[in-house]
């Protein structure tokens, strides 16, 4: 497979998704705003004759952006770009390490999973087969239920009946 050029992907990623303004005396609220306003103003200038979330930006030279309601050509992304973008957009804004599409992938798993979502949904949303496979990323218990299996065995160590939780 080729590596899109890191050029190209600059460039997509700054049209797609543009770096909010703001300024010193704002405080985080707004800036929690501007981040909607900013995902609002994205899908408002997507190609309507496309059913996909990331479109291919239009060329500079062949529209102006003050004007033309359309900023996206009638083609998806590449998978290329789709994979690389993420590590990009992560390693540009300091992240480290650096974000993946399968962090998100396996975060979401591991949430949905906390929040006793069905198997099924999970695999719905994440792509899965395989049951093994979804469930592999819940290997740990989350934070919140270590704390209960710790009161659980505390609980029966003081001579207390542990309830259950």
């Amino acid at each position: 497979m080729n590596e899109p050029k890191e050029s190209n992907l600059r460039k997509t990623i700054k049209v797609a998704f543009p770096t909010p303004k703001i300024g010193g005396n704002e405080n985080i609220c707004r800036a929690r705003i501007c981040q909607i306003k900013t995902i609002k103003n994205y899908l408002s200038h997507l190609n309507p004759e496309l059913d996909w979330l990331f479109q291919r930006p239009r060329k500079p030279r062949s529209f102006k952006p003050g004007e033309d309601k359309v900023w996206y050509c009638k083609s998806p992304l590449g998978v290329n770009i789709l994979d690389s973008m993420l590590k990009l957009m992560s390693s540009q804004a300091g992240i480290q390490p650096h974000l993946t599409n399968h962090c998100l992938r396996s975060t979401s798993v591991t949430v949905f999973s906390y929040n006793i979502c069905e198997t099924r949904h999970i695999q719905s949303v994440t792509g899965h087969k395989c049951d093994n496979s979804s469930e592999s990323y819940n290997d740990r218990p989350s934070l919140d239920r270590q704390k209960k299996m710790s009161e659980a065995l505390s609980s029966f160590l003081h001579g207390h009946e542990a309830t259950s939780r």
